[in-house]
């Protein structure tokens, strides 16, 4: 899972700098927040693994990667949605109306 997890990581980052060119809207600030983002997924992910793992419950340290594989799925398709790029119109429209949701919770 771990591997999987990485090349999880390493397609949100992607398309998260796609997303920023994209859209013309990217700024350092974004870019500093997401390092930071995917700093602390990492430093998590690695740190309950191994606590897990030392505690001799590994199939808690696969479920909480596979979460995270989960978590970082939703971005990349996120990501990708906001690039205007080829999409299903229901996932269009479910990703845009998730965004509104969010903007009326501020």
């Amino acid at each position: 899972y771990f591997l999987i997890w990485m090349v999880m990581t390493g397609l949100d980052v992607f398309t998260g700098i796609g997303k920023c060119f994209f859209n013309v809207n990217g700024s350092s600030t974004i870019a500093w927040k997401g390092i930071f983002k995917h700093m602390f997924h990492v430093v998590t992910v690695v740190a309950f693994c191994v606590i897990f793992i030392a505690i001799g419950i590994d199939s808690l340290a696969g479920m909480f990667i596979l979460f995270e594989i989960g978590v970082y799925g939703i971005s990349i398709v996120e990501n990708y949605v906001s690039c205007d790029l080829p999409t299903p119109k229901w996932l269009k429209k479910f990703f845009e109306d998730k965004v509104k949701e969010g903007e009326g919770e501020q």
